[in-house]
């Protein structure tokens, strides 16, 4: 418990700076095990929905029914967008007046219809706008997905590896220096015990070396980030947005 000082804002700054190494120092404790849980989670999730892949655009693609909905879409949103074009040329050519807000004035008859088929064919261009470009993000979706599952994957075992990496590395630092004295021993429990016992910085020591393994891990994260990506890429290329041009091909 730190002594107080006789000023509470001190206090209660000493108090909150106690509680944050104290949280510093269970997060560095208990992550090896996040780490490993995260990881078989992971490994799980990827062989139940990824256990086969052949490695092309095919992977992702989007099925026969949805390719049939696409083109279906395209073509209707396409159609739409010409009766709109149609109309605005024909209102030109008849000189149907305009209003503040751009549309055609419904003072005439012809304004009136003109309006009402281009609002319609507005509304049916959206809704067949929206239909296509929800499938045609569809396999973009699926492999960020998996790439995403291949990323986390892989960041939690290099980090795990690498917080074993940074414990070994302090140790080694202790060893090196004489601060801990195990002649040789390294799984003798009494000699670790007396060791520190002897060192009146031991729980000092003890607690930097775990945040120098957290901070080691986070470096171990980020790599694997990066490696989980490229092995994602190496294993099923990141396919294209879906088009009139490629919908058919995959």
């Amino acid at each position: 418990m730190a002594r107080r000082t006789g000023n509470p804002l001190v206090d209660i700054l000493i108090t909150l700076i106690m509680f944050a190494l104290v949280f510093l120092a269970i997060i560095a404790l208990t992550a090896p095990l996040y780490f490993l849980i995260r990881s078989f989670y992971y490994k799980y999730k990827i062989k139940k929905k990824y256990s086969s892949l052949n490695g092309n655009y095919k992977d992702f693609w989007i099925s026969e029914a949805d390719k049939k909905e696409f083109v279906d879409s395209t073509i209707k949103k396409n159609e739409a967008l010409l009766k709109i074009k149609k109309a605005n040329k024909i209102g030109e050519e008849e000189d149907i007046s305009i209003n503040m807000d751009g549309r055609f004035s419904r003072r005439s008859r012809l304004g009136k219809q003109l309006r009402r088929l281009i609002e319609e064919n507005e509304d049916k261009a959206q809704t067949y706008q929206y239909t296509s470009t929800r499938i045609a993000r569809l396999p973009l979706e699926r492999w960020n997905d998996f790439a995403a599952l291949k990323k986390n994957f892989k960041a939690h075992i290099l980090a795990l590896f690498f917080w074993l990496l940074g414990v070994f590395g302090a140790i080694q630092f202790l060893i090196t220096e004489k601060i801990i004295r195990l002649d040789g021993d390294y799984f003798d429990i009494n000699r670790w015990i007396s060791s520190l016992n002897a060192n009146d910085n031991a729980l000092i020591l003890v607690y930097l070396s775990l945040l120098f393994a957290l901070l080691i891990s986070g470096i171990g994260y980020f790599l694997g980030l990066w490696r989980g990506a490229v092995n994602a890429q190496n294993l099923s290329p990141e396919p294209p947005i879906v088009s009139m041009d490629n919908v058919l091909l995959y």
